[in-house]
């Protein structure tokens, strides 16, 4: 199985499974494949490098657009797990707000989402936004750098909370520096 990303709490089940023998019980031999930032499921089941992919929807349904004869098995979201969020400060309120700023996106299947999204508020992906290829974790962002918007999963998307973390509080009752940039969308 071809994951798209590095190991991670979200594939703690396949992990879990493999170690318990539950794939070995059911007679398959199961090699799990770890992803990362130039890992395509897509692209690895295709090419024959494994016999199954796990990856997002629109990353499939771009490869079938391309010719590569893959079907999909199973989908466990009603809706994109994909979203943008930026820092209260940044003055991004809506996707019309990222006209003519830097926004990074996972690439390899997940920006798909981003650019229909663009497209439905009618800004040109190529032209009105500059796309920054978003590494495995948050520094572009956590780091201040110009880029004002970055990829996360929806709450309840794997590896997402699934709710608001509460606010923190310093022990004068303010919250504390940490606490102002966390959580914000």
């Amino acid at each position: 199985m071809a994951k798209d990303r590095v190991t991670q709490a979200q594939f703690a089940g396949y992990y879990a499974a493999s170690a318990k023998g539950f794939y070995a019980v059911e007679n398959l031999d199961v090699t799990i494949r770890p992803g990362g930032p130039d890992i395509v499921p897509e692209e690895v089941v295709a090419a024959g490098g494994a016999q199954f992919g796990l990856g997002w929807l629109p990353s499939l349904l771009a490869a079938r657009e391309q010719g590569a004869p893959l079907v999909n098995i199973a989908q466990v979201f009603a809706f994109s797990g994909m979203r943008q969020f930026a820092f209260k400060t940044s003055g991004i309120r809506g996707v019309a707000d990222l006209r003519g700023r830097k926004v990074s996106v996972w690439f390899g299947g997940t920006e798909f989402p981003l650019l229909a999204t663009l497209e439905k508020y009618r800004i040109d992906g190529s032209r009105d936004v500059t796309l920054v290829q978003q590494p495995f974790d948050m520094n572009l962002l956590l780091l201040r750098s110009r880029i004002r918007a970055v990829p996360s999963r929806a709450p309840g998307a794997a590896g997402a909370p699934a709710r608001r973390l509460p606010r923190r509080r310093s022990r004068r009752g303010t919250r504390s520096r940490a606490a102002r940039g966390a959580g914000r969308t």
